[in-house]
């Protein structure tokens, strides 16, 4: 075949083999590694799958330097498992990361047999054990979804059997209080002027000021709305009113290069619409589309304003969502769960063997394990652990302790951990923390910080 017929649908190595009724088109393709290449620049978006760098759909990006912040919001923010995230890179490395949550409000309803509930008229489906295609849903504060739960949901848009727009949850966080301003994601149905009809079931109704041309039909959107702003379901004879909105797809304009995870929710002669993007295929494959719902990975490259696909993948992953954690800690002998970077993780005593046989109390340790998500609502079952000693001078390195002094114009403090005293420093734009004014000598902390060439840097302070 000609070395121009590039296209080619794959399966990633890291998921389960498939069986695909396809045939390979092309020859020459060259299957997707993720991210935009060693010394590329570009976006990469998608599911958190992992830390030790940041890990995007298996993926790892260095984020030593990175400011992760949330889509839009101010501040600094942290990015969890199951997150949808945007990835923004300099270089090979992430210089942004941007968390990408979906929909923030009440949810209208329980799930009901299938794992669907309604918040903000959009429904979300929960991935149970029961699906072969996608990863299970991340669950935090809660085991089940109850109506008037706050919750923050992320995921990934699709389509149901139907034709029904649905976001299928990666992650679901329960909040103690919703926020001033509520996030609605939706798929764009039509627009008249500054009111929009959104493509739910209800063909809700959002009045905007100032709405950008760059609106338009079959677009993904963010909005923000206040709760009074949002009516109670049943009373639409009155559009709500959104103070803001903005589309939640990758731009673009923004870079030359973008790798994707999502699922097709639409498709039409030489291309589909993946997260909000229609993306152009090659001539030779508009004839054999994936259907509605198939969960995929692509790369894409700028074609002036457009989106176009040299590489597919279609996904599947045996109803497990893979886990890879790097870190160091300070070991807690006999326990049959490990905490790193931010993840509860089980433990099951004959893994720990080699290296990680023998550790003593409190001993310093670099980790490296993979984990499998097995069930819902149960933290991750390690399946590999590595153990080492020898703590890598870049490794995000975790401790307890307690803080001795705090130099708030210098932005310093001191903290004892164990039988030392470590002196970090932290960096307002990089660094998660509660205010200064709440850090004081003698409270207890967890943290996580790193070495640089200037010392050791806070990335993350929590108090007790």
């Amino acid at each position: 075949m000609k070395s121009s017929q590039f296209y080619r649908f794959l399966v990633m190595p890291a998921l389960s083999a498939l069986v695909l009724a396809w045939q390979l088109v092309g020859c020459g393709g060259t299957q997707m590694a993720g991210g935009v290449g060693s010394g590329g620049s570009g976006l990469a978006e998608g599911l958190v799958t992992g830390f030790g760098s940041v890990i995007v759909d298996g993926v790892a990006y260095s984020d030593s330097a990175a400011t992760v912040e949330r889509w839009g919001e101010t501040g600094v923010a942290e990015a969890k498992l199951g997150q949808r995230v945007r990835v923004v890179l300099e270089n090979g490395q992430a210089s942004r990361i941007v968390v990408l949550p979906q929909l923030i409000g009440a949810a209208v309803s329980a799930p009901d047999a299938q794992g669907d509930f309604v918040i903000l008229g959009q429904r979300v489906r929960i991935v149970g054990s029961a699906t072969a295609d996608l990863p299970i849903t991340v669950l935090e504060g809660l085991t089940q979804v109850q109506a008037g739960d706050a919750l923050e949901v992320h995921g990934q848009w699709s389509r149901d059997s139907a034709g029904r727009n649905l976001l299928i949850a990666s992650r679901i966080e329960k909040r103690s209080t919703l926020p001033d301003l509520l996030l609605l994601t939706a798929v764009l149905k039509s627009r008249s002027g500054n009111t929009l009809i959104l493509d739910d079931a209800a063909h809700t109704v959002v009045a905007v000021t100032g709405l950008s041309d760059t609106v338009q039909s079959d677009a993904l959107i963010s909005l923000w709305l206040t709760q009074q702003a949002v009516q109670a379901p049943g009373t639409m004879a009155l559009p709500w009113t959104a103070s803001r909105v903005e589309l939640a797809s990758a731009q673009s304009d923004s870079a030359a290069t973008l790798d994707l995870r999502g699922a097709v929710s639409a498709s039409q002669p030489g291309r589909i619409w993946v997260q909000g993007l229609w993306v152009t295929l090659p001539a030779e494959v508009s004839s054999s589309l994936p259907a509605d719902g198939t969960p995929v990975q692509l790369k894409l490259t700028r074609s002036g304003a457009a989106w176009q696909a040299s590489n597919l993948t279609l996904l599947r992953n045996s109803n497990q969502l893979e886990v890879e954690l790097k870190g160091s800690l300070r070991w807690i002998s006999g326990a049959n769960t490990i905490q790193l970077r931010g993840t509860t993780v089980q433990l099951a005593p004959n893994l720990l063997t080699g290296n990680c046989a023998n550790l003593l109390q409190d001993e310093e340790v670099f980790i490296s394990l993979k984990a499998q998500q097995r069930s819902q609502g149960q933290a991750p079952q390690a399946s590999q652990i590595e153990c080492s000693r020898q703590i890598p001078d870049t490794s995000v390195q975790e401790a307890e302790g307690k803080i001795l002094s705090v130099d708030a114009a210098h932005k310093t403090l001191d903290i004892r951990v164990g039988n030392s005293t470590l002196s970090l420093a932290w960096n307002p734009s990089q660094t998660l923390m509660p205010p200064v004014t709440q850090l004081m000598a003698g409270l207890s902390v967890e943290i996580e910080y790193q070495r640089s060439s200037t010392g050791l840097m806070l990335r993350k302070i929590k108090t007790h």
